[in-house]
């Protein structure tokens, strides 16, 4: 692999996965065994956000591992969307918000991500994603709500309201996406 190619390596944890000594030292063994790697962790648990000053986002900060910023459906252990960083990156992942079909076990991978951001949801995101980026070198956005046009569509739209207008959609998705044109509207 050519120098400068991997942006960063994220490392996925699980629901149940809390800011305890038991999780901590398993941190700290992937930290060792991947560094040095520039790594990010998505915690989808909230006690990660803990203000206590012992808490996980200061413990990363000492393993080098940097926290991923996660827009998901909200649950009774979920973290909201967050501004943090935790090193010289940082990282968005957007999982949608269909919050009724993410908690039902009936439903399938594809209709879970099933989402489409309104143009009011996608301006607290870019918010967060601008207070973050102020701060770092580089920073990823990653849209991950569904396999159709709603991925690419909200990375369109999101690039419109950060700024980037000079990033134009494919005709294709244009047409298949009439939400880009209400964009390019309100963003010009």
């Amino acid at each position: 692999m050519r120098p400068g190619r991997l942006g960063n390596i994220l490392l996925h944890l699980p629901w149940y996965f809390e800011d305890n000594s038991k999780y901590h030292h398993r941190l700290r063994t992937l930290s060792q065994k991947l560094q040095p790697l520039p790594l990010f962790i998505r915690a989808r648990h909230n006690s990660f956000l803990s203000p206590k000053p012992q808490g996980s986002l200061r413990y990363l900060d000492q393993l080098a591992l940097q926290f991923t910023n996660i827009d998901l459906p909200l649950s009774r252990t979920s973290p909201s969307l967050t501004p943090i960083n935790t090193g010289p990156q940082s990282h968005f992942r957007l999982h949608g918000r269909n919050h009724g079909l993410w908690f039902d076990r009936q439903a399938g991978r594809d209709e879970k991500y099933n989402y489409l951001y309104t143009i009011d949801e996608l301006r607290v995101v870019a918010s967060a994603i601008e207070r973050v980026a102020a701060w770092t070198q580089t920073t990823y956005v990653i849209t991950n709500n569904h396999f159709h046009s709603q991925t690419p569509t909200n990375a369109f739209q999101l690039m419109g309201i950060l700024g980037r207008a000079d990033l134009q959609a494919p005709s294709e998705l244009e047409t298949k996406s009439p939400e880009l044109a209400v964009t390019k509207a309100t963003s010009a």
